[in-house]
């Protein structure tokens, strides 16, 4: 067997030169991309910034989304002399416990309410039948109020977690009637409540037969047993609609907080304008002493797809002044 020519051999060494210099150059360019972006993160370029576009007139705001603003004009010969009376009207605040902020508030500014309205209370369906659910931290709360803020009135908030078919179902049977108003009043004994906000105003204008039923065996019993009923009513359902749920509660809480509760999204959430011709429409059918004013405490963001989210006052502000934009207030 001959032994040929190795196929490898390389006498001149050429082939190592070239391989060493194609490495070389290799290990050159890493370095020197690596170089490059250190260089960009260490020593990154200023941008000028970006002028913000001005914010245009509340008159003028238009939405390509929404269309025109359809806001309510001032009426400039309206009497808006504060009553001497006043300064005696009670102040209640919402109290939300799904929100981690809202027990904080409480505690820091109970001493300049007179009442507060918890959202403790709501219809569902357990075993195929209509109860009220209670929120398992009501008695908690409660109890602190009773040692902390014992001069707070609590109105456990009363909602639906049905859909309106099977709410108005529930509170129309009169047997089921009966059961529902009796477990709100086992929950007013248990937390010492002195009453109860009825807040149903979603519910369609063909269930007012049964609304009606509901809250006058609710009213008979909540005020038998020492306590007032309110009602959360729209000011729009209605004036004699408005005018009977008057006559059955000691309160009415008129949804004067949100325009957008009315369903007119394209608008201020309770422009002066509205929110006054609310209050005036209210007053032609409740009597004075009995109506209650709602006055939202937050912001209402809405983006480009018409979704909407709940901010706090503050987090509007913070969020403003970051993008350097201006909230524009309605005109006075």
């Amino acid at each position: 067997m001959t032994r040929g020519t190795p196929v490898f051999l390389d006498r001149l060494g050429l082939r190592a030169k070239a391989v060493n210099v194609g490495l070389a150059l290799s290990c050159l360019a890493l370095a020197l991309a690596v170089l490059a972006v250190a260089t960009g993160v260490l020593f990154a370029p200023n941008l000028p910034p970006l002028p913000s576009p001005a914010a245009a007139p509340l008159e003028d705001a238009a939405s390509p989304l929404y269309g025109r603003r359809k806001e309510v004009a001032l009426v400039p010969t309206r009497n808006r002399q504060v009553p001497s009376g006043a300064s005696g009207a009670l102040r209640l605040a919402y109290l939300s416990l799904d929100h981690p902020a809202s027990f904080a508030s409480l505690r820091n500014n109970a001493v300049y309410l007179d009442g507060i309205i918890p959202n403790w209370l709501k219809f569902a369906r357990e075993n195929g039948r209509a109860v009220v659910r209670i929120d398992k931290r009501s008695e908690e709360v409660a109890r602190w109020l009773r040692a902390r803020a014992p001069h707070l009135a609590i109105y456990p908030q009363l909602s639906t977690a049905l859909g309106a078919s099977e709410t108005v179902a529930a509170i129309t049977n009169p047997a089921s009637r009966a059961s529902l108003v009796q477990q709100v009043l086992e929950h007013i004994a248990a937390t010492g409540s002195h009453g109860v906000v009825v807040s149903l105003a979603d519910l369609p204008s063909s269930s007012a037969r049964g609304i009606t039923a509901f809250i006058a065996e609710l009213g008979a019993a909540v005020r038998g047993a020492g306590g007032k009923l309110l009602v959360a009513a729209m000011v729009g359902d209605g004036s004699n609609r408005l005018q009977e749920l008057a006559r059955l509660s000691d309160f009415i809480i008129a949804e004067t907080h949100d325009r957008a509760s009315t369903g007119d999204d394209d608008v201020a959430p309770a422009g002066q304008g509205w929110f006054e011709k609310e209050i005036w429409s209210a007053l032609s059918v409740v009597p004075p002493q009995k109506l209650i004013a709602r006055v939202g405490a937050y912001a209402t963001d809405i983006d480009e797809y018409g979704t909407r989210r709940i901010r706090s006052v503050q987090t509007a502000w913070d969020i403003a002044s970051k993008s350097g934009s201006r909230i524009v207030l309605d005109p006075v």
